[in-house]
C-alpha cells in the first residue's frame, strides 16, 4: 500500500522541499491557529520561547504592575480590617458565657439521709446514683456532698479515719466512681466536703502524735496536731459544741486542741508534713472526677501560736438561752482561735495551684469555703482579682434568718438582707445565696405557714432561684419537706448533742436530717426490701437510722411530680427558666437592686446583657392579699407583663397589670417584661 505523505523507511528523514512557487496554495488557516500565531509574534522573545529573569524584571517592574500590586495589597489590608473589626464586634456583642459554677444551681445532699440502696437503714452513694434521673429532672448542675470519707461513726463523717476512703455505711470507691460516671453524663458535677481542720481521734496521724519522742525514735506526726504541755487547759479557749477546747490524752501527759468535738483533734497546719499530705488528698480527689470542693471549718484552721493567750468575753452573749453550766461557745470573742490570715494565704495558694493545674483539665474546679463570720471576713475570702482565693465563699445571711414571717422576719428586713450582701461585695466577685443547709433548720418549718396552711416554701424558693449569683438548695425543700419532730425520750445521735446534753434540743442537726421523701410507701420510700437468693425472697425493711417525717404520705416526690400546680413543679419551670434567658444568665448583677420592699412585699428585676427580656419578682410575705403598683414607683416600667411563673403555677401566662398587681397570701410571680 502507496505512504499516504510520508517517506519511505523507518527512521523519518529530513526532506528539503525549497521555496514555493508562485503558484503554490498556502495552506488553510484556521481562525485559532492565526491567533496563536499572532500572539506569538507580538512577544519579542528568545527563539526558545521563555523570558530571561532579566527580562522578568523589566516587566515586574513597570508601571502598571506596580500599581496593580499596591492596589491588590490595598484591597487585601481593608479585607483584613474589615475581617478584624467584625471578629471584635462579635465579641463585644455576644454575650458573655459563664462557667458551670455560676449558671448551675447546686444541690446540697447529707448521703446517709438520700437513699438507701442495700436495706441497711442508711443513704449510700449508690442510692445517690439510683436517683441520677431525678437530680435530672430538677435542672441542677452539680451535687454538693456532706463529708463522705471513712469516719470513727461519731460527727456524722467529720471525724476522718482515712481521707482516701469511702466511708463503708456509704459504699466503695467503685460506687463512687459510678456516682461520678453516670451524673457527669447527666450534665452533673460533683463537689465534695473536705475536712482540713481536724480528723478523727482514732486516725493513724493521732495516734502517732500521741507518743514520745524521748526515746530517740522517730515520729514522724508528733506536732500533727496542736499540743500543749500542760495536762490542764492552757487558756479559756472553748469548743464550738460547748465546755473546754482541750482534752487530756489517755496516753501522756499533755493536752490536745479541738475545736468541735473531743473526737475531733485539730491539725498543727504550722506543720509542713500536714500540708503536704493535705495537698495530696485534695489532688486526689480531684484526680479522680471531683469537680469542686467546700472547705469545711476553715475559720479554725489555724490559731495562735500563743497558748497562754485568753480570749475576751462577748459583752452581747445572752446566757439564759441556755440550760445547764456547760461554757458556751458563744460567750467568748475568739480573736485567736478563728480567721487567722494564714488561712487566707492558704486559699490563695490552693487556688493558683492545685485548682488551677486541674482547672485545665475537663473542667474548672471550683474552691468554696463555709465560714460562718460577718460579712468583713467573708469578703476576705474573695481575694482581689488579681489574687483569687475562693470562687463560693457561702453567704449564709438568708439562712440565719428564723422565726415566723410577719414577726421576727419581713420583708423589709430579708430585702436589707439582699441588698447588704450584694453592695458589699468585693469587685468582680460572683455572689451565692442559701436558705437551707444541713446545720440550718428547713425553712418550711422555720418560717411557719400563712393563715390558710400554705407554706412560705415556695416564695422563698422562687427568690432564691430568681437572685442573681449560684442558689444552692438543700435536698428536700423542693418539695417542701419539714423539720421532724423530736420527742423528749429521743435518742439523739448528733455528737453536737452528745456533747452537751442539757441543750440537746439547741445543738442537734437531727431535725432536718430526715430522709428524703420519695413516695408514701413505708419509709417514704428511703429503704426498701431487696431481692435475695436470686431474687425469690425479699430482705427485710431495716428502719432508717432516723425517723421520716410525718408528712411523708402527702409531702413526697412521687405526689408532687403529678401535680402541675406542687412545689416540685415550681422548682422545675423556675429552674427552666434561669437557664434558658440571658436575664438569669449574665453577670451584669452590679446593677441589681431592690425595686421595692415593705413589710409584706419585695419586689426586684434581673435584666439580661442582650436584647431579650427581662423578669420581674414580686413576693408576698404576708398572711393576707397585697396590691403593688410598680409603675407608679418606676415610669420606666410597663403599664402590663405577662406571667412566666407563679408559686401555684395556676397564673401561668396571665396578663397583669403592673401598677395594680395582686398577691395571694404567700404568693410570688416572676413576670416578663
Amino acid at each position: 500500500m502507496d505512504n499516504a505523505g510520508f517517506v519511505d523507511g523507518k527512521e523519518y528523514q529530513d526532506i528539503d522541499l525549497g521555496e514555493p512557487s508562485k503558484g503554490t496554495k498556502e495552506p488553510v488557516r484556521d481562525e485559532k491557529d492565526v491567533q496563536f500565531h499572532m500572539a506569538i509574534s507580538e512577544v519579542d522573545k528568545p527563539s526558545s520561547g521563555a523570558l530571561t529573569k532579566e527580562e522578568l524584571l523589566k516587566y515586574s517592574q513597570s508601571h502598571n504592575w506596580r500599581m496593580a500590586r499596591w492596589i491588590l495589597l490595598i484591597i487585601l489590608f481593608i479585607c483584613w480590617c474589615c475581617i478584624l473589626a467584625a471578629a471584635i464586634t462579635i465579641i463585644v456583642v455576644t454575650p458573655k458565657c459563664l462557667p458551670w459554677w455560676q449558671t448551675s444551681v447546686i444541690y446540697q445532699i447529707f448521703p446517709l439521709s438520700f437513699q438507701d440502696s442495700n436495706s441497711d437503714g442508711f443513704g449510700d452513694l449508690q442510692g445517690i446514683t439510683d436517683r441520677a434521673d431525678y437530680l435530672e429532672s430538677l435542672g441542677i448542675g452539680a451535687v454538693w456532698l456532706t463529708s463522705i470519707f471513712s469516719s470513727g461513726g461519731k460527727a456524722f463523717g467529720y471525724d476522718v479515719i482515712d481521707y482516701k476512703a469511702i466511708d463503708p455505711k456509704l459504699g466503695t470507691m467503685d460506687d463512687f466512681e459510678k456516682m461520678i460516671d453516670t451524673l457527669r453524663e447527666k450534665g452533673i458535677s460533683v463537689i465534695l466536703d473536705f475536712v482540713p481542720n481536724q480528723s478523727s481521734d482514732k486516725h493513724m496521724w493521732f495516734n502517732g502524735s500521741k507518743l514520745d519522742s524521748t526515746d530517740g525514735t522517730s515520729n514522724e506526726y508528733v506536732n500533727y496536731y496542736v499540743w500543749s504541755d500542760k495536762s490542764t487547759p492552757p487558756n479559756n479557749w472553748l469548743s464550738t459544741h460547748g465546755g473546754p477546747a482541750w482534752t487530756k490524752s489517755d496516753s501522756n501527759s499533755k493536752s490536745y486542741l479541738h475545736q468541735m468535738s473531743s473526737c475531733q483533734p485539730d491539725l498543727n497546719w504550722r506543720n509542713k508534713g500536714v500540708r503536704q499530705k493535705m495537698e495530696n488528698i485534695l489532688e486526689f480527689w480531684l484526680e479522680n472526677g471531683v469537680h469542686g470542693m467546700n472547705m469545711h471549718g476553715i475559720q479554725f484552721l489555724y490559731e495562735t501560736s500563743k497558748l497562754d493567750q485568753n480570749e475576751p468575753p462577748n459583752p452581747s452573749f445572752d446566757e439564759s438561752i441556755y440550760n445547764g453550766t456547760t461554757e458556751q461557745y458563744d460567750s467568748l470573742k475568739h480573736w485567736y482561735t478563728s480567721e487567722n490570715s494564714l488561712t487566707q494565704e492558704l486559699l490563695e495558694d490552693w487556688r493558683s495551684g492545685i485548682f488551677d493545674q486541674y482547672s485545665t483539665a475537663g473542667g474548672y474546679r471550683v474552691l468554696m469555703t463555709d465560714s460562718d463570720s460577718n460579712m468583713t471576713y467573708l469578703e476576705q475570702y474573695y481575694g482581689t482579682t488579681s489574687n483569687n482565693k475562693a470562687d463560693i465563699p457561702q453567704n449564709f445571711n438568708l439562712a440565719r434568718l428564723t422565726g415566723e414571717l410577719g414577726t421576727m422576719v419581713t420583708g423589709l428586713h430579708i430585702a436589707d438582707t439582699i441588698k447588704e450582701y450584694i453592695d458589699d461585695l468585693p469587685s468582680g466577685k460572683w455572689p451565692n445565696f442559701q436558705i437551707g443547709n444541713y446545720e440550718t433548720r428547713r425553712m418550711a418549718s422555720r418560717f411557719g405557714s400563712t393563715v390558710n396552711g400554705n407554706y412560705y416554701s415556695r416564695p422563698f424558693n422562687m427568690m432564691l432561684l430568681t437572685l442573681p449569683g449560684t442558689p444552692i438548695c438543700y435536698y428536700g425543700d423542693e418539695i417542701g419537706m419539714e423539720d421532724i419532730e423530736l420527742e423528749s425520750t429521743y435518742n439523739y445521735q448528733d455528737i453536737r448533742a452528745i456533747d452537751d446534753p442539757d441543750n440537746w434540743r439547741m445543738k442537734t442537726r437531727e431535725y432536718e436530717l430526715s430522709p428524703m421523701q420519695w413516695d408514701s410507701s413505708p419509709y417514704a420510700g428511703f429503704t426498701y426490701a431487696t431481692p435475695t437468693g436470686g431474687g425469690a425472697t425479699p430482705s427485710p425493711v431495716v428502719p432508717p437510722w432516723i425517723p421520716v417525717g410525718d408528712n411523708y404520705n402527702t409531702v413526697n416526690v412521687k405526689n408532687e411530680e403529678k401535680l402541675d400546680g406542687s412545689m416540685l413543679s415550681m422548682f422545675k419551670a423556675l429552674t427552666k427558666l434561669r437557664s434558658d434567658n440571658r436575664a438569669f444568665q449574665s453577670d451584669n448583677f452590679r446593677d441589681f437592686s431592690i425595686l421595692h420592699s415593705t413589710v409584706d412585699v419585695v419586689a426586684y428585676i434581673r435584666e439580661p446583657d442582650d436584647d431579650s427580656g427581662s423578669y420581674l419578682t414580686i413576693v408576698n410575705f404576708s398572711q393576707l392579699p397585697t396590691v403593688t403598683d410598680l409603675h407608679e414607683l418606676d415610669e420606666s416600667i410597663p403599664i402590663q407583663g405577662q406571667v412566666a411563673v407563679s408559686t401555684h403555677m395556676d397564673r401561668n401566662d396571665e396578663v397583669v397589670e403592673l401598677n395594680k398587681i395582686k398577691l395571694y397570701a404567700a404568693e410570688g410571680l416572676v413576670i416578663k417584661i
